[in-house]
Protein backbone atom coordinates (compact mmCIF):
# COMPACT_ATOMS: atom_id res chain seq x y z
CA UNK A 1 0.00 0.00 0.00
CA UNK A 2 2.64 2.63 0.74
CA UNK A 3 4.47 1.80 -2.55
CA UNK A 4 0.70 2.78 -4.14
CA UNK A 5 0.99 5.33 -2.78
CA UNK A 6 4.23 6.94 -3.46
CA UNK A 7 3.17 5.77 -7.22
CA UNK A 8 0.84 8.69 -7.53
CA UNK A 9 4.58 10.98 -8.19
CA UNK A 10 4.78 12.15 -11.51
CA UNK A 11 7.61 10.06 -13.56
CA UNK A 12 9.06 8.79 -10.29
CA UNK A 13 6.09 6.73 -9.77
CA UNK A 14 5.85 4.18 -12.35
CA UNK A 15 9.20 2.83 -10.19
CA UNK A 16 7.37 2.43 -7.38
CA UNK A 17 4.19 0.98 -8.77
CA UNK A 18 6.60 -1.35 -10.53
CA UNK A 19 7.64 -2.36 -7.09
CA UNK A 20 4.79 -2.67 -6.21
CA UNK A 21 3.56 -5.20 -8.79
CA UNK A 22 6.44 -7.14 -8.13
CA UNK A 23 5.56 -7.88 -4.12
CA UNK A 24 2.25 -8.60 -4.98
CA UNK A 25 3.82 -11.13 -7.88
CA UNK A 26 5.78 -12.34 -4.78
CA UNK A 27 2.65 -12.75 -2.67
CA UNK A 28 1.16 -14.71 -5.04
CA UNK A 29 -1.78 -12.30 -5.90
CA UNK A 30 -1.40 -12.15 -9.85
CA UNK A 31 -4.32 -9.58 -9.88
CA UNK A 32 -3.06 -7.34 -7.52
CA UNK A 33 -0.08 -7.62 -9.51
CA UNK A 34 -1.66 -6.74 -12.62
CA UNK A 35 -3.44 -3.46 -11.18
CA UNK A 36 0.04 -2.44 -10.07
CA UNK A 37 1.07 -2.61 -13.74
CA UNK A 38 -1.60 -1.27 -14.97
CA UNK A 39 -1.58 1.80 -12.59
CA UNK A 40 1.73 3.25 -14.40
CA UNK A 41 -0.49 4.39 -17.32
CA UNK A 42 -1.59 7.48 -16.43
CA UNK A 43 -5.77 7.46 -16.95
CA UNK A 44 -5.42 3.27 -16.45
CA UNK A 45 -3.37 4.30 -13.31
CA UNK A 46 -6.20 6.36 -11.54
CA UNK A 47 -9.17 3.52 -12.15
CA UNK A 48 -6.66 0.91 -11.21
CA UNK A 49 -6.04 3.14 -7.57
CA UNK A 50 -9.27 2.94 -7.25
CA UNK A 51 -9.74 -0.98 -8.07
CA UNK A 52 -6.60 -1.31 -5.64
CA UNK A 53 -7.97 0.42 -2.51
CA UNK A 54 -11.41 -0.98 -3.11
CA UNK A 55 -10.08 -4.51 -3.36
CA UNK A 56 -7.80 -3.47 -0.32
CA UNK A 57 -11.65 -2.39 1.35
CA UNK A 58 -13.10 -6.23 0.64
CA UNK A 59 -10.31 -7.59 1.86
CA UNK A 60 -10.59 -5.82 5.42
CA UNK A 61 -13.85 -6.53 5.58
CA UNK A 62 -13.26 -10.21 4.51
CA UNK A 63 -10.94 -10.65 7.31
CA UNK A 64 -13.12 -8.18 10.41
CA UNK A 65 -16.13 -10.89 8.97
CA UNK A 66 -13.68 -14.17 9.78
CA UNK A 67 -14.17 -13.12 13.58
CA UNK A 68 -16.29 -14.91 16.01
CA UNK A 69 -18.03 -14.52 19.41
CA UNK A 70 -17.65 -17.40 21.91
CA UNK A 71 -19.02 -17.21 25.16
CA UNK A 72 -18.18 -18.81 28.43
CA UNK A 73 -20.15 -19.42 31.75
CA UNK A 74 -17.67 -17.90 34.77
CA UNK A 75 -18.31 -18.90 38.50
CA UNK A 76 -17.40 -16.21 41.11
CA UNK A 77 -13.09 -16.90 41.15
CA UNK A 78 -12.94 -16.72 37.25
CA UNK A 79 -15.07 -14.19 37.25
CA UNK A 80 -12.90 -12.47 39.82
CA UNK A 81 -10.00 -12.93 37.93
CA UNK A 82 -10.93 -11.43 34.65
CA UNK A 83 -12.09 -8.31 36.37
CA UNK A 84 -8.11 -8.39 37.64
CA UNK A 85 -6.54 -9.97 34.44
CA UNK A 86 -8.61 -8.82 31.37
CA UNK A 87 -8.06 -12.24 29.97
CA UNK A 88 -8.99 -15.93 30.52
CA UNK A 89 -6.03 -18.09 31.92
CA UNK A 90 -5.84 -21.33 33.47
CA UNK A 91 -5.97 -21.18 37.41
CA UNK A 92 -2.81 -20.85 38.97
CA UNK A 93 -0.72 -24.10 39.05
CA UNK A 94 -3.60 -25.82 37.10
CA UNK A 95 -2.81 -26.65 33.20
CA UNK A 96 -6.66 -27.24 32.70
CA UNK A 97 -8.73 -25.83 29.52
CA UNK A 98 -12.14 -24.20 29.33
CA UNK A 99 -14.98 -24.71 27.38
CA UNK A 100 -17.00 -22.43 25.14
CA UNK A 101 -19.98 -22.14 23.60
CA UNK A 102 -21.49 -20.23 19.67
CA UNK A 103 -24.19 -18.48 21.48
CA UNK A 104 -25.11 -16.97 24.92
CA UNK A 105 -28.16 -19.15 25.00
CA UNK A 106 -26.12 -22.64 25.55
CA UNK A 107 -24.19 -20.78 28.20
CA UNK A 108 -27.29 -19.29 29.44
CA UNK A 109 -28.71 -23.59 29.51
CA UNK A 110 -25.36 -24.30 30.98
CA UNK A 111 -25.39 -22.14 34.35
CA UNK A 112 -29.31 -22.82 34.49
CA UNK A 113 -27.97 -26.85 34.63
CA UNK A 114 -25.38 -25.95 37.26
CA UNK A 115 -27.43 -24.39 39.43
CA UNK A 116 -30.26 -26.76 39.68
CA UNK A 117 -27.24 -29.59 40.00
CA UNK A 118 -24.91 -27.38 42.05
CA UNK A 119 -26.59 -24.46 43.21
CA UNK A 120 -23.42 -22.55 41.90
CA UNK A 121 -24.07 -19.09 40.09
CA UNK A 122 -22.38 -18.19 36.42
CA UNK A 123 -21.60 -14.80 35.00
CA UNK A 124 -22.21 -15.13 31.16
CA UNK A 125 -18.32 -13.59 29.27
CA UNK A 126 -17.74 -13.50 25.55
CA UNK A 127 -14.60 -12.97 23.38
CA UNK A 128 -14.01 -12.47 20.07
CA UNK A 129 -11.59 -14.49 17.77
CA UNK A 130 -10.70 -15.48 14.19
CA UNK A 131 -12.56 -18.43 13.22
CA UNK A 132 -9.46 -20.08 11.86
CA UNK A 133 -8.11 -20.06 15.63
CA UNK A 134 -11.22 -22.03 17.23
CA UNK A 135 -10.08 -26.15 17.62
CA UNK A 136 -12.43 -28.92 16.50
CA UNK A 137 -16.12 -28.66 18.71
CA UNK A 138 -17.05 -31.21 20.62
CA UNK A 139 -20.92 -31.91 21.51
CA UNK A 140 -22.76 -31.74 24.36
CA UNK A 141 -26.53 -33.43 24.69
CA UNK A 142 -27.62 -30.66 26.72
CA UNK A 143 -25.68 -27.21 25.18
CA UNK A 144 -24.58 -28.68 21.87
CA UNK A 145 -21.14 -27.94 20.19
CA UNK A 146 -18.67 -26.69 22.52
CA UNK A 147 -15.05 -25.33 21.91
CA UNK A 148 -12.12 -26.55 24.16
CA UNK A 149 -9.42 -24.66 24.47
CA UNK A 150 -6.05 -25.87 26.56
CA UNK A 151 -4.30 -23.76 28.62
CA UNK A 152 -1.97 -22.88 26.18
CA UNK A 153 -4.25 -21.78 23.34
CA UNK A 154 -6.37 -20.10 25.26
CA UNK A 155 -8.17 -16.78 23.71
CA UNK A 156 -6.53 -13.96 25.06
CA UNK A 157 -8.84 -10.67 22.95
CA UNK A 158 -10.29 -8.33 26.06
CA UNK A 159 -13.48 -10.07 27.74
CA UNK A 160 -16.73 -9.03 27.91
CA UNK A 161 -18.84 -9.39 31.32
CA UNK A 162 -22.53 -9.72 30.94
CA UNK A 163 -24.30 -8.09 33.63
CA UNK A 164 -27.50 -10.32 32.59
CA UNK A 165 -27.89 -13.93 31.32
CA UNK A 166 -29.60 -14.82 27.95
CA UNK A 167 -32.71 -17.05 28.65
CA UNK A 168 -32.22 -20.10 26.66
Amino acid sequence: MVLGGLGIIPIVGIVFNAADALFYASEGDAAGAVIALGTSVPVAGAAGKITRFATGTAKATEAADDLVTIYRAVGPNELADLKDVGFYRAAEGLSEGKYFFDTPEQVSNFAKRSWESQQKAYTMTSTTIRRADLPIPGYAVAEGAFYHFDAANMPSGPVQIYTYMTLP
